[in-house]
């Protein structure tokens, strides 16, 4: 299966530039390892209370929401699985609102959806390997399918492996940098249209005004 690079959009002239998530992760790794300073058990444990609350847990969170009202609805249905922080959380409710905007339903069970998003952040203890594992089991089971099941890696993980994760694991139909977030709907076109993998990881770049 062959991938390509996603142009800009046909944008020119930029004069701004969408914030790098990959310094701002890196910049999060270093507070991490600035909090696993030696502390007594009990300061110890309400710091760790504190860092939990603030990401999705060691097993991510499943997007679970109703679909808004008064919208035609296409009969298929979408799974969400975020393995990050507030900002992965916020960005995967995006993502929601763009597939339910063109008809799709969220399920809370993946084996019920037609596309699967792996929504994640770098900086969480051992992302890659929890989002490489989950992959190994929808990639088996969308062979199963015969290809009518459509995979996705989003977040910062899929910003800093991109074509690489694309190598590894052939079944995944779209890796996608944070910032794309908005443009999920538009990305799974390509992929339809193009019938490839697709790896949207450059930075959007926009202008101000006219």
């Amino acid at each position: 299966m062959a991938y390509r690079v996603l142009p800009l959009w046909g944008l020119q002239a930029p004069i701004l530039c969408a914030p790098n998530y990959r310094t701002s992760c890196q910049r999060a790794r270093t507070r991490c390892r600035a909090a696993s300073l030696q502390l007594p058990p009990h300061l110890q444990e309400q710091l760790n209370e504190l860092e939990e609350s603030k990401y999705c847990g060691t097993e991510g969170h499943v997007l679970v929401r109703e679909a808004p009202a008064g919208v035609q609805r296409n009969g298929k249905r979408y799974h969400i699985h975020t393995f990050g922080c507030q900002m992965n959380l916020a960005d995967s409710e995006r993502m929601a609102g763009v597939l339910e905007a063109v008809g799709y339903e969220c399920a809370e069970d993946p084996s019920q959806a037609e596309i699967l998003i792996y929504n994640t952040c770098s900086i969480r203890e051992k992302a890659e390997v929890k989002v490489y594992s989950a992959l190994g089991k929808q990639a088996k089971r969308k062979r199963d399918r015969m290809g009518d099941l459509k995979i996705v890696v989003a977040g910062c993980v899929a910003q800093q492996e991109g074509q690489q994760l694309l190598r590894r694991v052939p079944e995944v139909d779209l890796v996608m940098g944070p910032q794309f977030a908005n443009r999920l709907d538009q990305l799974l076109e390509q992929v339809d249209s193009q019938g490839t993998q697709v790896c949207a990881t450059e930075h959007i770049e926009v202008r101000l005004g006219q």
